[in-house]
């Protein structure tokens, strides 16, 4: 058997993050949606505190402005992938042993 996925990104009306659709034989079998958590402010500035200094750089590259709360966002948008991405690799983990 065939196993794959996708994962695209969701809509900002639909709540952002992620959809994933898991796939078999080419047909579509299953998935989730993986949301970008609104987040506390207070926890986005102890998020930027516990940071390092190439940490923070590297998150202020991929915010969409160079702000800590926008660096906070993108780390939880790469979050919301990451586990997406790890749910899917499991799966086919499970089908193909």
């Amino acid at each position: 058997m065939q196993y794959s996925y996708t994962i695209e990104p969701r809509a900002d009306q639909l709540g952002g993050g992620w959809q994933l659709r898991l796939i078999q034989e080419g047909l579509e079998v299953g998935g989730g949606v993986f949301p970008v958590p609104a987040h506390d402010p207070v926890e986005g500035i102890d998020w930027w505190d516990a940071l390092g200094e190439d940490d923070r750089a590297y998150w202020l590259t991929q915010a969409i402005e160079p702000t800590a709360s926008e660096a906070f966002n993108a780390y939880l948008v790469a979050s919301a992938l990451a586990d997406a991405e790890e749910h899917a690799k499991g799966w086919i983990n499970s089908r193909e042993q």
